[in-house]
């Protein structure tokens, strides 16, 4: 019977059927007269509430078929007696509110009785749902548990609690798991936890919905409350081809489009933190709908290449034989209906071309792109190139590594200018950002605080004809270079921000030999005597920084001692000079005694030589570097080299480590992937003595090197502190044991009298 079902007694010669029932509070009771004449109903007892009812004649009777309430809640005495009258065939109703026993007769049948309790109400609640591990391995068992509560005032009989596990609008409709505990009763305030296992052999998420009485059996006071929900997610690889057309989420598991995946015009994408997204070869994202790749700090989402192990495992099971490289996939292309929005996403190798599409990493045609906290890096081609009428924000995030321009971008008139802000650019081939304003109104007061380093151009390389007012800002964080293309025509004004730099190239183009800004309307350049706006050439450093990457180092015989940072901090790429670095002591930084960030470069180590270094935060030289042409690391730098996962040798490219060099590896998550290895995709050359062998070991290890990571005895090296050496030709193997090994590989790939210990991860 659910929660408001009538409850009906009828009243005949026999007296009243049923004549005890039992309801809860709200419910009501019909009683029908079945008696040749009117009966009179009244609460109470014939002996205790008959005698004032005939001495108060007719007064307080209801007449036949009223539903008006004929009783006083509570149990009836004689002083608050009450009556109804009910013609032959009609029916009186009352609504019982408060919890009691209920006596009742008719003054036609005074020997017979009636009697209706009234129960207090249960309300069973779901206090919490739990799913234990989170996520769960493909094929592992989920332990799925609910904490069930009668929070009401009465008790519950037996019931019936439910579970089910429905995918969460994955691609294909899935196989939904499901569940039901029977409860035999709740007292008032009594609580149980139930538990179920279920073994999940299906990737991606499922929505876990929790429904206690899930057979309405119990008339409760709330219902509200009797469902909660959660989640389960399973790992494992999920492989996708085709048009998404409605609402799909991409979740926990490893998702592997095998064809062009294209988001059609009103659907969405959600790819979820912890997801990966690795497309095959060649194979692209096409938005012409929405996609929102919402990660977290410590679980971004990740775009990445098929060949990669750092991100979602081995998953094209092929060991070491294949290593990730810029353009494995072709793009994420968002179309002039299409919206994508990444925050705290990784992406990277993308860029690939092929016949007919020029790629980029991103691409946006028209659409509106958001990028915050998040990196594009390692790619083929620019990391985002956005054509004219697209809508653009980069807030926050990092691209790095790519082989062409940061941010390619082109607007004409009527066009939304950029948000780029508190953004880096880091070793990317080409400018950091570019501007193609032809004709332009351009507003550049969204482009602040960002900071640019070791690209082929660290700056914001600007080819305009600006067109009715626009504005360069002064706090964009990088110099603007100017092609002599540029020019600001009559009737057009262009505003120069306080402190901005301004730098222009000679080179000779169609208007002549360059170097100049054509004006035929207005330009006006209003610095301060704190901040002037600054007009110089592409060479000064004094202003800008080193916008045309290439600096030169020479530190000998000094000391740099209690800086709140590294000591040396040093940036190459292709073409500049190494630094010499020589008999010096590097005492209580905050940081390495020296990092080297070498992306990509031809590094000649040789000048490093004879230095020192204690109680700096690490006693070493940091190395981040993907070292190109021929390059080589000396052995007597006089402290250890530690390898920060992302260092590689390049195809073509080769590596030589000097007797007596110590490289130390750290495993460490990161942007990277899990850490603790080198790619070798050339050729990496390690030859030492039986005197002064080559060691690769254990940033713990302070019996090589000394104690690099400055904590005296509390950390002590084991196996598996870092991973491996990879090569593109071999998979490179190590020692498992603490015990050092001597390893002698034949081919391109040599270690002569090399110490590798406390290794013993592959990669």
């Amino acid at each position: 019977m659910s929660a408001f079902d009538t409850h009906v007694i009828t009243i005949t010669l026999m007296g009243f059927a049923p004549d005890v029932i039992s309801i809860y509070t709200d419910e009501p009771v019909e009683w029908r007269n079945l008696l040749p004449a009117t009966a009179h109903l009244i609460g109470g007892t014939p002996y205790k509430a008959h005698l004032p009812w005939i001495l108060s004649g007719t007064s307080g009777q209801v007449g036949a078929g009223s539903s008006s309430n004929a009783f006083a809640e509570g149990p009836v005495s004689v002083s608050n007696a009450l009556s109804a009258t009910i013609a032959p065939g009609a029916s009186f109703v009352y609504t019982f509110t408060t919890v009691g026993d209920y006596d009742y007769y008719a003054s036609e049948l005074l020997t017979r009785t009636g009697r209706v309790t009234v129960l207090p109400r249960p309300d069973v609640e779901i206090n919490s749902i739990g799913v234990s591990p989170m996520p769960v391995a493909l094929s592992g068992t989920a332990t799925i548990s609910a904490v069930i509560v009668n929070s009401g005032p009465g008790a519950a009989g037996p019931f019936s609690v439910s579970w089910q596990a429905t995918p969460v609008r994955m691609p294909g409709p899935g196989t939904p798991y499901s569940g039901t505990w029977s409860i035999a009763g709740l007292s008032a305030g009594q609580s149980i936890e139930l538990t179920a296992s279920q073994m999940m052999t299906q990737p991606g998420a499922f929505g876990l919905l929790v429904t206690a009485d899930s057979t309405d059996a119990l008339p409760e006071t709330h219902e509200s409350n009797n469902t909660g929900q959660s989640e389960i997610g399973v790992l494992g690889v999920i492989p996708y081809c085709g048009n998404i057309a409605g609402d799909v989420t991409w979740a926990y598991a490893v998702f592997v489009p095998t064809c062009d995946i294209t988001v059609l015009d009103g659907a969405t994408l959600t790819v979820r933190s912890g997801a990966v997204v690795k497309p095959v070869d060649g194979v692209g994202l096409f938005i012409y709908g929405r996609l929102d790749a919402i990660g977290t700090v410590d679980k971004p989402v990740v775009f990445t290449s098929y060949h990669t192990d750092a991100y979602g495992g081995d998953t094209n099971d092929d060991g070491n034989s294949s290593v990730p490289a810029g353009g494995d996939w072709l793009t994420i292309h968002v179309a002039p209906t299409g919206r994508a929005h990444f925050d705290h996403a990784l992406i990277r190798y993308g860029g690939g071309s092929r016949s007919g599409y020029a790629a980029n990493v991103v691409r946006n045609e028209g659409g509106t792109l958001r990028l915050a906290d998040s990196r594009i890096e390692s790619g083929a081609s620019m990391g985002i190139r956005v054509t004219s009428g697209s809508k653009l924000t980069v807030e926050g995030s990092v691209l790095q590594n790519n082989a062409g321009t940061g941010i390619d971008f082109i607007q004409t008139n009527g066009a939304a200018a950029p948000t780029i802000s508190n953004t880096a650019f880091i070793s990317n081939a080409g400018y950091a950002v570019f501007l193609t304003l032809n004709p332009a109104i351009f507003d550049g007061s969204g482009i602040q605080n960002n900071s640019a380093y070791s690209n082929t151009t660290n700056g914001i390389g600007i080819a305009a004809n600006f067109n009715g007012v626009s504005n360069l800002t002064g706090n964009a964080g990088m110099a603007y270079v100017l092609l002599a293309e540029s020019s600001v025509p009559g009737n057009a004004s262009l505003a120069i921000g306080e402190g901005a730099v301004v730098k222009v190239i000679l080179t000779p183009h169609d208007y002549g030999l360059g170097g100049y800004i054509g004006v035929a309307g207005t330009l006006t350049a209003t610095g301060s005597a704190e901040n002037p706006v600054i007009f110089t050439s592409l060479k000064d450093d004094a202003y800008g920084g080193d916008t045309k990457s290439g600096s030169t180092l020479t530190v000998e015989s000094s000391v740099l001692q209690n800086n709140g940072g590294t000591g040396i901090d040093f940036i190459q790429t292709n073409g500049a000079t190494a630094p010499t670095i020589s008999d010096t002591a590097f005492i209580s930084n905050a940081g390495y005694a020296v990092f080297l960030t070498l992306n990509p470069a031809i590094f000649d180590g040789s000048g490093i030589q004879n230095n020192s270094a204690y109680s700096n935060t690490t006693n070493g030289i940091g190395i981040a570097a993907n070292f190109n042409g021929v390059s080589n690391l000396t052995g007597n730098a006089g402290m250890a080299y530690v390898l920060l996962a992302e260092s590689s040798v390049t195809g073509n490219a080769s590596l030589t480590i000097g007797e007596g060099a110590v490289i130390k590896l750290i495993l460490t998550p990161h942007w990277y992937g899990e850490g603790g290895y080198i790619g070798v995709a050339g050729t990496l050359t390690a030859t030492g003595s039986a005197e002064n062998p080559i060691v690769f070991t254990s940033l713990k290890d302070d019996a090589y090197g000394g104690d690099t990571n400055n904590d005296g005895s509390a950390t002590v090296p084991a196996a598996g502190d870092w991973g491996a050496i990879p090569s593109a030709r071999r998979a490179w193997p190590l020692s498992s044991t603490p015990a050092s090994v001597t390893a002698v590989l034949a081919g391109m790939d040599t270690l002569e009298m090399c110490c590798i210990s406390k290794a013993g991860r592959c990669v």
